[in-house]
């Protein structure tokens, strides 16, 4: 499963996972309305494992 983890790297760290390359569009346009400047802002698609053995790894890694 394709998920895009939209992320803002500035004094305060921001960070949002959405399901759509529209909804990433959305969360950039919401991050910039908040204050953040454009280049601040990343976007990166992520392959999230569907399976319980892999998702559950996914999510410990999310932790660190």
């Amino acid at each position: 499963m394709k998920l895009y983890r939209v992320s803002a790297n500035a004094d305060v760290q921001k960070i949002v996972w959405v399901g759509t390359q529209s909804d990433a569009a959305k969360a950039r346009k919401e991050f910039v309305a908040d204050g953040f400047k454009r280049a601040e802002l990343n976007t990166e698609e992520v392959d999230v494992p569907t399976n319980k053995e892999g998702l559950i790894a996914f999510l410990n890694g999310l932790e660190g």
